[in-house]
């Protein structure tokens, strides 16, 4: 089924990957395999847990979903670092904005 999860799947999700070890639904039951929308918890990770609402990727090899959660490490550093310039330039120019409205003041 498209969009599933399976037990010794390769996966990538945010800034981690993993080969699926075992799918737990809420109720505590284990199951080899779930569907989209299902909550469940997915051991195997590494390099820590994806967020939450995250989409996978699935992978043929353990190499290839390591090299996408690299990617995904890079773009958000990125990404960061743009909202990071972005609001020191909104906050310069609020600031000089507030300068000229004192200067024409008379």
């Amino acid at each position: 089924l498209r969009g599933s999860i399976r037990v010794g799947a390769i996966v990538s999700s945010g800034h981690t990957f993993c080969k699926v070890k075992a799918i737990q639904l809420p109720t505590g039951e284990r199951v080899r395999e779930v569907t989209p929308g299902y909550p469940c918890t997915i051991a195997g990770w590494r390099k820590g847990l994806p967020s939450p609402g995250l989409k996978f990727i699935s992978a043929e090899r353990i190499v290839d979903a390591k090299r996408m959660s690299k990617l995904t490490d890079s773009i958000w550093v990125l990404e960061k670092d743009r909202r990071k310039r972005q609001i020191m330039k909104e906050k310069r120019l609020s600031g000089k904005s507030q300068t000229a409205d004192t200067n024409s003041v008379v």
